[in-house]
C-alpha cells in the first residue's frame, strides 16, 4: 500500500466520518469526530482537511447539509 499504518487508520476514520455525515447530517462535527475514532475534534478537522481538501463543515455544506 506504500503508506504508513497511521495514515491508513486516519484514512479509514475519515471515510467513516463521511459515512456518518451522510447518515446523520444533524450530528455535530465534534460528535462525528469522536464516533470516527478521533480523540480531539481539532485533530480530526486537520486530518480531514489534509485528506479531503476542505473542512468537515465545508464538506457538509458542499453536499447540501446545513450546519
Amino acid at each position: 500500500m506504500n503508506i504508513r499504518p497511521m495514515e491508513y487508520v486516519n484514512r479509514e476514520r475519515i471515510n467513516r466520518s463521511k459515512q456518518l455525515i451522510f447518515l446523520e447530517p444533524e450530528q455535530k462535527i465534534q460528535d462525528i469526530s469522536m464516533r470516527s475514532g478521533f480523540e480531539h475534534p481539532s485533530y480530526f478537522c486537520t486530518v480531514f482537511k489534509r485528506l479531503e481538501g476542505m473542512t468537515p463543515e465545508q464538506f457538509k455544506k458542499s453536499h447540501g447539509f446545513g450546519i
